[in-house]
């Protein structure tokens, strides 16, 4: 165990690399979707068994100001009966005010496997244990327009890597539901 404060030191050096690293990532936009059209998630077909980062943001389409969009959406997120679904999250919300972003980031994830994640973030039911987003049973966003984007995670290690890619970003993007 004599090794241990060494490695532990080791550990800690590649940690703030991996922070440095994905504080300059970008995320690579893959689809738009309306919530009027029918989820297509034959386009994630690609992305069955791949790893990686995901980030759901909605549009802000009239630019109106941060506080003024989220007095409009708060009610659309909250006001209907989901189980198990991300909630809206006061301190990252706080890191928008004064903005007037065409782009609101909503949601970022990770998974081993891209497509079943995202996908089921649209198709999940209202009343399943599985946490996410349940975007088609969110009839009072039908309006509401999601931009996906992804950065792929191809690595050994991606369960030591993911987290701290997922918190760097999340830290950095703050988006304003989750579940932390």
């Amino acid at each position: 165990m004599e090794n241990l404060g060494s490695l532990d030191n080791q550990i800690s050096e590649i940690k703030q690399d991996l922070v440095s690293e994905f504080e300059k990532q970008e995320f690579k936009d893959l689809m738009t979707v309306s919530k009027d059209d029918q989820f297509d998630y034959k386009q994630l077909i690609k992305f069955k068994k791949v790893s990686g980062l995901y980030l759901f943001e909605i549009k802000n389409k009239e630019n109106q100001d941060f506080d003024m969009w989220l007095s409009q959406f708060r009610p659309k997120w909250e006001g209907l009966d989901i189980m198990n679904t991300p909630s809206l999250k006061q301190i990252r919300i706080l890191k928008h005010k004064n903005t007037s972003p065409t782009w609101i980031p909503l949601y970022i994830g990770k998974s081993n496997n891209l497509f079943d994640r995202i996908k089921g973030h649209f198709v999940l039911r209202s009343n399943q244990r599985t946490v996410g987003l349940k975007l088609n049973e969110r009839v009072n966003l039908k309006d509401e327009i999601i931009k996906i984007s992804i950065i792929k995670l191809e690595c050994t290690n991606y369960s030591i890597i993911a987290p701290i890619a997922e918190s760097t970003l999340r830290n950095r993007l703050n988006p304003i539901v989750g579940r932390q």
